[in-house]
C-alpha cells in the first residue's frame, strides 16, 4: 500500500491483500504472517467462533463465526479488547449504528450486534469475491493492456447506486476508496467499513453535534475533508472521482508522500485522465475533472447524476431502486463575530489551558448548533498537532417528557470519560475512583470500569449533601480529565436541562474550572430562557453570545448552498427572504415543503429548479407561510392516512423512538412499513446517532401531538402503556414513562402504581418528590375504597419523608397531616409513626415544645398493645426523639430519665440502627453532663457506638460514630489517637463527599495539632477548614477556624492579626452564644489584651471561657489558675491578678490554648 493510501483511522482498517486474480471471502482472510490477532473468544452472543481470523489491522479484528442454531457463517468485527482506545470504541459503535438501519444490496448488512466485556461487536454477512483494490491491481498489473473501458465504467456506475442510497439516508461515507468496495462474484459492488460515516442531512431538520471527528484516507480525501470542515455527500463524490480516475488510469489522481498528496488535493488542479490514457474520451475527462473540483459547489452534487453520466459514456444501464432526494446542508452564514469569539476561546484552551464558560442563545432554528459545529475544523487542526491532546465531548439535553431523568444530558460526557480510561486501572482510579459509584446511579455503565467493584458504596446523606456530593463528583471528574489535557465540552439545548444538570453547570462556573483547562459551550433557545438559565448567564465567569436573525445576503447564500447551485431563481429568493424572516430553519422548511409539493424538482442535468412561470408565486403561496408551525402542519397534512396515524403514534411515544415499538401491533404490517418509510423519506423522522429514531425537529413532534383529539390521544397513550409494560415489565427505568402514558390514558390506578414505583427507584429525593406528587394526583382520580385510602396515606407519608429530608418542614408536616386524615382507620402503629414523624418535622424547625406535644400524642395513639416488634420499634423511636429534643433544650434531668427508661429494652433490642442512636444519645448526654471533659464511661459509650455502627453496616452512621470517638480522644488529651481517627474519617468523608463531616474533621484536626504546638500544620489545616466552612456557610465553624488561625498568628508574634481573627470569630458566634469551645479564640485574644496592658479586657475573656453552664471544662490545673486571677481581680488585687494571669497564660501556652 502506498503512503498516500494510509488511513488516518487505522484502528478499523483491515488492509488490502493484493495479488493477481485473488478471490476470497469478505472480510479477507489474514494472509500476512506479520499480522497477529489475539485468539478469539469462544462466543459472541449466539455465534461460536470457528478459530479462523479473517482480518486484522490496527485495533480492529474480524473473526469467522457460526450461529449456534442455524450454522450460518458470519464475520464478527470487533476490537482488540483491552488495547482499544476511546476513539476505536467510538468508531466501531458508530459503524454499527450506521449499518443497522441501512437496507441496500450494495451495503454490507449487519445481522446482529452486541457487547463482549464492554467491547462492541457486529456480525456481518459473509461475502465472496474481492475488493475493488485487488481487482484493479490485477487488471492493471497482470495483463499489460488497458482494461475494457465499458467494464470499468459499469463497475463505478453500479457503485453509484449504494452511494446514492447512503446519501439519501443522510449519511456520507467519508472513507470511500477501492479497499472499502467489495466486488462479489457477479461484480456487484458492496460498500464496507462505515466506521467514520457521518450525517450531513442537517437541512432536513436540526443539526446534530459532530465536532472533532476528522478522518479518512489521504489519497481519496476531498479538500474540505482535509481541512477538517463539515462535509456532505459531495466529499464522497470527490472520492468517487478519485476511484474513477484510478479505474481508467491505474492510479488515483495524486500519488506520492502523504504531505505532497494532501497539498495536491488542496491546491493543484488535476490533469485530465486522458493525459495518462489517451484512449479516454474527452467527455470522461470532463466528468472526472468536475468530480475533482476543489469547491464542493462546483462538483456534480448527486451520485445518481454520476451514474447517468457514466451510462451516457457507455456504462451498462441497469435498473436500480430510486434513492431519496435530499437538500444539502447550507453553508455557514452570519454570526461571524460569535464564531470568532468561540474560535478564540478554543485556541485559548488548547494552547494556554485558558478555558471558560460560554452560552449561545438564540431563537429556535437560528443556527446555534451549527455555530458550535463550525468549531470542528479548528478542533481538527488542533488535534492534528502532536503537541496538543484535547478531548472533545458533546451532549444534547433531551426535550421534556416522561423519559427525562436527572443528569441525563451529562451521561454522554460520563460515558466518554469512562471510555478514555476504561483500559487503565490507574487512569480509572484517578478520574473516577470512589466518585464512580456516586455517579453510577445516573450512568450505570461506570460500574464496568476497572476497580469499581472494589469501591465501597457511598454512605447515605441528607438530600442537600447528597446533591452537593454528586455535583462535586462531576466537577472532580472534569478536573481529572483536564489534568490529562485540555477539554472542550459542548452541550446543546440547555433550555431542557434538568435542575441537577444546571446545578453542575452553576458549580462549574462558580469554581471557575476554566482555569483548569476546560472550555464549556452550551446553547439554548432564547424564547425558553428559564430563571435558572438567566441566573447562570449572570454569573461572573459566564460569557453569553446572542444570535440575531440573518440578513438578506446570508439567506441568499443558504438557499444557494442547499440547492447546490450558485444562483437560484430571483423570484424564489425574493419570496424566501420575505417569508423566512432571517431564520435559517424557516428557510429549510420552506424548501422541503416545496420539494414535497413538486414545486422544487431536479431537472435532466441534475440541478434543482423551479417552474419558471410560477416559482416565486408558488413559494410565496405555500400554505400559511407566516409561521413555521403552520407550515409544518401543512407538511403533516400531505401525509396519507397511514402516515398521519404513524406520526401521531410516534409523537405519543416521545422523543427517543424504537423502530420495533413504532411498528409493534400494527394490523397491516405492510401498510405500517410503507408509512414508516414515508416518514423517513419526507424527513418527518430521522435516524439518530444511536440508531434510534426521532422527529427531525422537535417542532414536528409538538405539532403532531397537538393535532390529536383528546379521545384519540387517550387511546394512543393506553396502547403505548400496554406495549411498554409488555416489553419492559418491571424495569424501574421505565416506571415513570409507564405512569405518564397510563395517566394520559385515564388509567389512574395503573398510573399511580408506576409513579409510586418510579419514586421509590428515583436516584435522589429531589427526583422522587414530583413522582410522589404525580402518584397522588392520579390516585385522587380513582374511586374511594379502603385500599385507596390506605395507599393515599402511604403516598402522603412518603412525600412527607421526602420533604423532611429536603428540609421543607412545614410542607412535610402538612403531608403527614394529610396522611393521618386520608386513613383515619389506620392501624395504631401506622398512625403513631405518622404522628411521630410530624413531631420530628416540628423538632427540626426548632419548635421543641410543639415537637414534645406531638410525641406525647404519638405515644397515646400507640396504646398498650399488643406489644409486637413494630410496637416496640415505635415506642423506642418516640423515646429517642424525646431524648434528642430534651438534649437540645438542655433538659439534663429529663434526658437522663428517658435514657434510664429505655436502657433495659436496649440491652435486648436487636435492631442495630436503633442501638446506634441509643449509644450516640448516651455519649452526647454524658458530654454535656461532664462539660466536654470526658470520663471513662463516656469513652466506653463512644467505642460501643462505633462497634454497633460497624455491625449495622451503615457507612454514614459509622463515620459519625468514629468522628465522635475522635473528639472524645481529643477532649481526653489523647491527641495521637484523635489525630489518627480524624485522618481516617476525613479520608472516608473526602472520598464520599460527606461535606459536613469533612468540614468538622478539618476543624478538629487543626485543633489537635494546635494542642501539640505544631504551628505550620495547624495553619495549613486551619486554612483548609476555613475554606470548607465558608463554602458551607457554617458560621460556627468559620469562627472555629479563625480562632485557630488567631493562635497561629500569636505564635508568630503578630498580635494585631491574632486580635483581628479572634474578634471576627466571636462575631461569628454571636452574643450570647452556647458554642462550648470559645476558648479557641478567647484565649489568644486574652493573651493579646494582657500583653497590651488591658487587664480588664483580658479578665473579661477569662470569665467568658470559665462560664459554667455553656463552656467546656478546662483542665483542672489551668482552670484553677485562671479562676485565681479572676478572684484576685474581683477583690481589687490588680497586681496579684496580673501575676496570676501571667502564670495561667504560661500554663495555657504549654497546652496549646495560647
Amino acid at each position: 500500500m502506498s503512503a498516500s493510501d494510509v488511513s488516518t483511522t487505522l484502528p478499523l482498517e483491515l488492509g488490502d491483500t493484493t495479488g493477481p486474480d485473488s478471490t476470497r471471502t469478505w472480510p479477507p482472510t489474514m494472509s500476512e504472517p506479520s499480522l497477529k490477532a489475539p485468539p478469539p473468544p469462544p462466543f459472541f452472543g449466539p455465534y461460536q467462533t470457528t478459530g479462523t481470523t479473517l482480518g486484522k489491522g490496527g485495533m480492529g479484528v474480524v473473526y469467522e463465526a457460526a450461529h449456534v442454531h442455524t450454522g450460518e457463517l458470519v464475520a464478527i468485527k470487533t476490537l482488540h479488547g483491552q488495547a482499544a482506545s476511546s476513539q476505536d470504541l467510538d468508531a466501531i459503535r458508530h459503524e454499527i449504528r450506521a449499518l443497522r438501519r441501512l437496507r441496500h444490496p450494495g451495503i454490507v448488512p449487519v445481522v446482529d450486534h452486541g457487547d463482549q466485556d464492554g467491547v462492541p461487536w457486529m456480525a456481518m454477512q459473509r461475502l465472496r469475491g474481492r475488493t475493488l483494490h485487488d481487482h484493479l491491481h490485477a487488471l492493471w498489473t497482470t495483463t499489460g493492456v488497458s482494461p475494457a473501458l465499458v467494464h470499468l465504467l459499469t463497475l463505478v456506475r453500479r457503485l453509484c447506486a449504494p452511494l446514492a442510497y447512503l446519501h439519501g439516508e443522510g449519511l456520507v461515507h467519508r472513507d470511500l476508496k477501492p479497499g472499502n468496495v467489495f466486488l462479489q462474484d457477479d461484480d456487484r459492488p458492496v460498500l464496507v467499513d462505515l466506521g467514520i460515516a457521518t450525517r450531513f442531512g442537517g437541512a432536513a431538520g436540526r443539526e446534530e453535534l459532530d465536532i472533532g471527528t476528522w478522518a479518512g484516507t489521504f489519497a481519496y480525501m476531498a479538500p474540505e475533508q482535509l481541512r477538517g470542515e463539515l462535509v456532505d455527500a459531495r466529499a464522497d463524490l470527490y472520492a468517487l472521482g478519485c476511484i474513477l480516475h484510478e479505474c481508467v488510469t491505474g492510479k488515483p489522481p495524486f500519488v506520492g508522500p502523504t504531505s505532497v498528496v494532501c497539498a495536491q488535493h488542496l491546491y493543484l488542479p488535476p490533469s485530465p485522465p486522458s493525459h495518462q490514457n489517451s484512449d479516454l474520451p474527452q467527455e470522461l475527462d470532463t466528468l472526472i475533472l468536475r468530480l475533482l473540483a476543489k469547491a464542493p459547489e462546483d462538483r456534480l452534487g448527486y451520485a445518481v447524476d454520476v451514474g447517468a453520466a457514466l451510462v451516457a459514456l457507455g456504462a451498462k444501464a441497469e435498473p436500480e431502486p430510486p434513492s431519496q432526494p435530499y437538500l444539502y446542508r447550507p453553508p455557514f452564514e452570519g454570526h461571524k463575530e460569535a464564531k470568532a469569539a468561540l474560535e478564540k476561546a478554543v485556541y485559548g484552551v488548547a494552547h494556554e489551558r485558558r478555558g471558560g464558560f460560554w452560552l449561545v442563545r438564540g431563537e429556535s432554528g437560528m443556527g446555534k448548533t451549527r455555530l458550535v459545529m463550525e468549531l470542528g475544523p479548528m478542533v481538527n487542526r488542533l488535534r492534528n498537532d502532536p503537541a496538543l491532546t484535547m478531548n472533545v465531548l458533546t451532549a444534547t439535553c433531551p426535550s421534556p417528557g416522561a423519559d427525562a431523568a436527572p443528569l441525563s444530558p451529562l451521561r454522554p460526557w460520563l460515558r466518554a470519560a469512562a471510555d478514555l480510561v476504561r483500559h487503565s486501572r490507574e487512569g480509572a482510579d484517578h478520574v473516577f475512583g470512589p466518585r464512580g459509584r456516586i455517579l453510577a446511579r445516573y450512568e450505570p455503565a461506570l460500574l464496568d470500569m476497572p476497580g469499581q467493584d472494589e469501591q465501597p458504596e457511598p454512605p447515605a446523606l441528607a438530600p442537600k449533601e447528597a446533591r452537593a456530593r454528586v455535583v462535586h463528583s462531576m466537577l472532580e471528574v472534569l478536573r481529572a480529565l483536564a489534568a490529562q489535557g485540555p477539554v472542550l465540552f459542548v452541550l446543546d439545548d440547555l433550555q431542557w436541562a434538568d435542575d441537577l444538570t444546571l446545578d453542575v453547570l452553576k458549580a462549574f462556573a462558580n469554581a471557575d474550572l476554566g482555569q483548569h483547562g476546560i472550555l464549556l459551550v452550551a446553547t439554548y433557545r432564547s424564547e425558553e430562557e428559564s430563571p435558572a438559565i438567566r441566573a447562570l448567564a449572570n454569573l461572573t465567569h459566564v460569557s453569553t453570545l446572542a444570535l440575531e436573525r440573518l440578513d438578506t445576503g446570508s439567506v441568499v447564500q443558504i438557499v444557494a448552498g442547499m440547492l447546490a447551485q450558485r444562483e437560484p431563481p430571483r423570484a424564489v429568493l425574493d419570496a424566501l427572504v420575505h417569508q423566512a424572516n432571517g431564520n435559517p430553519f424557516f428557510v429549510s422548511q420552506y424548501l422541503h415543503a416545496a420539494l414535497e409539493r413538486g414545486i422544487l424538482r431536479r431537472d435532466l442535468d441534475g440541478r434543482f429548479c423551479f417552474d419558471a412561470h410560477r416559482a416565486g408565486a408558488a413559494i410565496a403561496s405555500l400554505p400559511l407561510p407566516e409561521t413555521v408551525e403552520e407550515l409544518i402542519t401543512a407538511r403533516l397534512d400531505r401525509l396519507n392516512a397511514e402516515g398521519q396515524a404513524l406520526a401521531q403514534w410516534a409523537a405519543v411515544l416521545g422523543e427517543d423512538l424504537d423502530e420495533a415499538l413504532l411498528l409493534d401491533g400494527a394490523k397491516d404490517k405492510a401498510a405500517a412499513t410503507a408509512a414508516f418509510d414515508m416518514l423517513l423519506a419526507r424527513r418527518i423522522l430521522e435516524v439518530t446517532e444511536t440508531s434510534r429514531l426521532r422527529f427531525s425537529h422537535d417542532k414536528l413532534r409538538e405539532i403532531a401531538y397537538a393535532r390529536i383529539d383528546l379521545q384519540a390521544r387517550a387511546a394512543w397513550h393506553l396502547r403505548a402503556g400496554e406495549a411498554l409494560a409488555a416489553r419492559f415489565g418491571r424495569a424501574k427505568e421505565k416506571a415513570a414513562t409507564l405512569g405518564h402514558h397510563f395517566d394520559r390514558a385515564g388509567m389512574y390506578e395503573k398510573a399511580t402504581k408506576y409513579f409510586a414505583r418510579a419514586a421509590v427507584c428515583a436516584p435522589d429525593v429531589n427526583s422522587a418528590l414530583p413522582l410522589y406528587e404525580a402518584a397522588l394526583a392520579t390516585l385522587r382520580e380513582t374511586a374511594s375504597t379502603e385500599a385507596r385510602r390506605a395507599e393515599m396515606a402511604r403516598l402522603h407519608e412518603r412525600r412527607g419523608d421526602a420533604l423532611t429530608l429536603l428540609g421543607e418542614y412545614e410542607d412535610a408536616r402538612a403531608a403527614y397531616t394529610a396522611a393521618l386524615e386520608a386513613n383515619q382507620e389506620a392501624r395504631p402503629v401506622d398512625r403513631t409513626r405518622r404522628l411521630r414523624k410530624r413531631g420530628t418535622a416540628w423538632q427540626r424547625s426548632n419548635a421543641f415544645a410543639k415537637a414534645l406535644v406531638q410525641y406525647d400524642e404519638a405515644e397515646a395513639a400507640l396504646g398498650e398493645g399488643p406489644r409486637s416488634k413494630a410496637w416496640w420499634n415505635e415506642w423506642l423511636r418516640i423515646r429517642l426523639e424525646q431524648i434528642s429534643t430534651h438534649y437540645r433544650l438542655a433538659n439534663v434531668q429529663e434526658t437522663a430519665r428517658l435514657l434510664a427508661e429505655i436502657e433495659p429494652v436496649m440491652e435486648v433490642w436487636e435492631t442495630a440502627k436503633v442501638r446506634v442512636h441509643y449509644f450516640a444519645a448516651l455519649t452526647q448526654h454524658n458530654l454535656r453532663l461532664e462539660r466536654y471533659a470526658c470520663s471513662a464511661e463516656t469513652s466506653h459509650y463512644a467505642r460501643k457506638c462505633v462497634a454497633v455502627a460497624r455491625r449495622a453496616g451503615n457507612a454514614n452512621e459509622l463515620l459519625d460514630a468514629r468522628f465522635n470517638l475522635a473528639l472524645i480522644h481529643w477532649m481526653g488529651g489523647r491527641h495521637a489517637k484523635a489525630e489518627r481517627e480524624l485522618i481516617d474519617t476525613l479520608s472516608e468523608a473526602k472520598n464520599n463527599y460527606v461535606r459536613d463531616l469533612l468540614t468538622r474533621c478539618s476543624i478538629y484536626l487543626a485543633t489537635v495539632t494546635r494542642a501539640q504546638g505544631r504551628v505550620e500544620q495547624t495553619e495549613k489545616r486551619a486554612q483548609e477548614s476555613l475554606l470548607l466552612s465558608q463554602e458551607e456557610s457554617a458560621q460556627t465553624y468559620v469562627g472555629f477556624a479563625q480562632g485557630n488561625l488567631a493562635w497561629v498568628a500569636l505564635q508568630r508574634d503578630n498580635g494585631a492579626e491574632a486580635e483581628r481573627l479572634a474578634q471576627e470569630a466571636l462575631a461569628r458566634w454571636g452574643s450570647p452564644s452556647a458554642f462550648p469551645f470559645q476558648w479557641v479564640a478567647r484565649m489568644p485574644l486574652c493573651a493579646v489584651l494582657f500583653e497590651r496592658g488591658d487587664l480588664v479586657g483580658a479578665i473579661e475573656q477569662v470569665n467568658a471561657v470559665l462560664a459554667p453552664n455553656t463552656q467546656q471544662r478546662l483542665p483542672q490545673r489551668l482552670a484553677l489558675a485562671l479562676a485565681q486571677a479572676v478572684d484576685s481581680f474581683a477583690t481589687g488585687q490588680t497586681a496579684q491578678a496580673r501575676r496570676e494571669l501571667r502564670k495561667a497564660l504560661r500554663l495555657a501556652m504549654q497546652r496549646g490554648y495560647v
